[in-house]
This record gives structure tokens, C-alpha cells and sequence, in this order.
């Protein structure tokens, strides 16, 4: 929509599903949202969004977001890895974590330097914690060795593709 500044605007959103979504308006840069009476909000709940006096801080994209907790049909396989440089100690326990994203539901699992799996039982002990399409990954290392410091990559798959997650764990000076 283009309109002059000091006009009014109306925007509305409609979805449906069962169960019923809810509706969400955001800016599609991230940007808080400028209401009339100057407050900011990261967004706006409900199916209408009206901005009475537009100003150029309003100007950009809106997305009207509708979610009813029902995972989407396909989603290709995500990683997403808070702490891609790990330092550790020798002898010390270490955990490595990665977040993925996936429906059909994924297989997952941890590789080393050369695309060998890690071995899951007695030095490694890979857990999964999984929430309908999102997948919590987690490499624990009992007793960080010389031969343990390299890289690391968490890997998603499904019938959609791949993906995967690097982490590099290193030696941390004293």
C-alpha cells in the first residue's frame, strides 16, 4: 500500500486451520513497531492492524504471521549452532549442542574431521531431544583427550535433504 503521510491505515489478516491460528503482525526487518501514542511493540496480536497518523517510521514490509501449533507439512532439513569454537581442557567433560528443524522427521547424528560417525557408548554419548519437528542435539564427551580436538558437525536428513552444523573444539591455554 501507498499512502500519504498523516493518513490512516487499515490492514487486514485472515487464515484459517484447525485448530484455529492465531494472527501476528511483525515487521519483516525486526524492526519494533511504532504505534500511534509513539510506544514500540515487537508486534501486534489479531487479525487487524490500523495505524492512525502514518509517519515515515512506519514505512516497510509487515508480515501477518498465523500459527496454530500444527508443525508445517514439509519443512527441509535446519541447523542452527549457538557455539560454532568450543575451547576444553584435557580430562575435562564437554558438551557439544546443536538446534534442528525438520518434517518429515529427521535423522540425526554426529560426525568427526573425516565424515566417520561418532560412535555412540563410553567416550561419547550422543543425546536427542526431540519436540514434533525440532531436534535438540547434544554430544557429550567424557574426559576431553588430545585426540578429541578437531571438528565436530551435527547433521540433519530427511527425504527433503541435508544439512549439517560445525563445531570446532580446540585445546584452551591455562
Amino acid at each position: 500500500m501507498v499512502v500519504p503521510e498523516g493518513s490512516k491505515v487499515s490492514l487486514h489478516c485472515e487464515a484459517t486451520g484447525s485448530p484455529a491460528p492465531n494472527i501476528t503482525w511483525r515487521r519483516e526487518d525486526g524492526q519494533d513497531i511504532t504505534l500511534s501514542n509513539g510506544q514500540k511493540v515487537q508486534s501486534i496480536d489479531g487479525p487487524n492492524f490500523n495505524i492512525s497518523k502514518v509517519t515515515r517510521v512506519h514505512m516497510g514490509f509487515y508480515l501477518c504471521i498465523a500459527i496454530n501449533g500444527v508443525p508445517p507439512s514439509v519443512i527441509p532439513p535446519m541447523i542452527s549452532v549457538q557455539n560454532q569454537l568450543v575451547g576444553a581442557h584435557e580430562g575435562q567433560q564437554l558438551t557439544l549442542e546443536c538446534h534442528s528443524e525438520a518434517y518429515p522427521k529427521s535423522i540425526n547424528y554426529w560426525t568427526r574431521d573425516k565424515d566417520e560417525i561418532v560412535p555412540q557408548g563410553g567416550k561419547y554419548e550422543p543425546i536427542l531431544l526431540d519436540n514434533a519437528y525440532k531436534v535438540h542435539m547434544k554430544l557429550t564427551i567424557n574426559s576431553v583427550s588430545a585426540s578429541d580436538f578437531g571438528s565436530y558437525k551435527c547433521v540433519s536428513r530427511n527425504a527433503l535433504g541435508d544439512t549439517d552444523g560445525t563445531i570446532k573444539v580446540y585445546r584452551e591455554c591455562n
